[in-house]
């Protein structure tokens, strides 16, 4: 597995146990870092459902200014901004959390579908915002 793949499976799953532990902070910081991660991956569904969930928990986010993680990713200051939150958790600090956990940032699945077990894992946790978004005009 790809850094950025591990990387997008640990942020999805702290951003999920932040928003359980109602640790909103945090939550947005591991939003913003599973979107870019997930982006790099290649997993252009998860990145897309992540920046939704972020802008829309946090509407003053520099994120919402952005429609795209990919346009965000081409912005200096939202490009610093991910790298700031990057050193703040390096990966290695996010499997470390995991780990305490006895999580693991795959799930335990296959590499081949990581993607769609962290696309549904975030859709379970957040399905009550995903859905208000999707109803909205």
């Amino acid at each position: 597995m790809g850094q950025a793949e591990s990387a997008a499976g640990c942020y999805t799953q702290l951003a999920c146990l932040s928003q359980e532990k109602q640790q909103s902070l945090a939550r947005d910081r591991f939003l913003l870092l599973a979107a870019a991660s997930a982006c790099r991956a290649g997993w252009a569904d998860l990145g897309a459902d992540c920046h939704r969930v972020l802008t829309s928990l946090a509407p003053h986010h520099q994120a919402t200014r952005f429609s795209t993680v990919a346009d965000g990713l081409r912005n200096e200051e939202y490009a610093a901004l991910v790298k700031h939150w990057e050193r703040f958790c390096p990966l290695e600090r996010a499997e470390m959390l995991l780990s305490e956990l006895d999580l693991s940032p795959d799930g335990g699945v296959e590499e081949t579908e990581l993607a769609e077990w962290l696309h549904a894992r975030l859709r379970a946790c957040f399905a009550d915002v995903l859905q208000k978004e999707e109803t909205q005009p």
